[in-house]
């Protein structure tokens, strides 16, 4: 595993795509960079410092620099390659590995409940690469691969950066997906709480996006087929919070930005962030902020 360092932007020198119809083994070289390859289809055989890997369709693998790697059998392979340097990558030791997944569990709870409208990021930079993984079949990562190396290709002005731009993106996507695959694993012999557990996500998810509705929890047991109460304690052991006391701290931060930035009457913006009854918008604006929304707008705009 590696750790990532997310405010660098890997360097990428060389992407594309290479796809053998016969039997092809990968020649021996050792280079001073990174070297990604992700499979489409088919089968790899590859060894790295006497370390023999077996990737097959939708397996990567991220080779280090100055160690020697080389085929080790002949197969057809349909392949994606990017060759990278970058100051934020870094591998982790076997020792050091569940002491950073702990971090990243704990980063991740974080990131859920944030404040999405607030300046900067709610936690630090770090985040993890595995060195090899199965790409989630959710996302449409050769799609992202393929426009990738349209683009390098072109070789249109700032192209390597925007190549670089992209695969940093792909990257993080990759280390969110490595973490949801470790959170899985963790619980695979509690089928029914992995399976609540994402659904509790999905809800956090459906909440961001339709706050402004006007959601009950017969409508939110009706959308996810859980029943209410079983979902809601499993929501509140990820996120610390029940299902309606997020929703009113999304409905809260989404005014906040709107009497910040609008003179809207505060009637309105009750109504646009799901809360129609203004006396008990301004109730619920004071019982999460502190202030009426009338304090709140005369401390801003002074």
């Amino acid at each position: 595993m590696f750790s990532y360092d997310a405010e660098i932007l890997p360097q990428v020198r060389l992407i594309g795509h290479i796809k053998y119809r016969e039997k092809w083994m990968h020649f021996s070289r050792c280079i001073d960079e990174y070297v990604a390859y992700i499979m489409v289809d088919g089968n790899m055989y590859l060894e790295e410092a006497g370390v023999q890997y077996h990737l097959r369709k939708h397996d990567m693998l991220i080779l280090e620099p100055g160690l020697e790697h080389k085929g080790y059998q002949g197969a057809a392979c349909d392949y994606y390659y990017i060759h990278f340097k970058s100051n934020g990558i870094a591998i982790v030791s076997k020792e050091s590995e569940e002491a950073l997944f702990e971090e990243l569990v704990e980063k991740r709870k974080i990131s859920l409940l944030s404040n999405n409208l607030e300046e900067g990021n709610s936690i630090d930079s770090i985040t993890c690469l595995p060195k090899t993984f199965t790409l989630s079949s959710d996302r449409n990562y050769m799609a992202m691969l393929k426009s990738d190396v349209m683009k390098y290709y072109t070789r249109k002005e700032q192209y390597k950066r925007l190549t670089s731009a992209n695969i940093h993106s792909f990257f993080l996507e990759l280390s969110q997906d490595y973490l949801s695959a470790y959170l899985m694993k963790e619980n695979e012999n509690v089928t029914h709480v992995k399976k609540s557990s994402l659904v509790a996500e999905n809800v956090l998810h459906y909440l961001n996006v339709n706050y402004s509705m006007k959601i009950n929890s017969k409508m939110i047991e009706e959308k996810f087929e859980v029943n209410f109460d079983y979902l809601n304690r499993i929501f509140n052991a990820i996120t610390g919070e029940t299902i309606f006391q997020y929703l009113t701290k999304v409905r809260i931060n989404q005014a906040e930005e709107l009497i910040r930035t609008t003179n809207l009457p505060f009637g309105e913006i009750g109504y646009l962030v799901g809360i129609e009854d203004q006396f008990y918008f301004s109730k619920l604006f004071k019982k999460i902020t502190g202030l009426t929304p009338t304090g709140y707008y005369h401390n801003f705009h002074q």
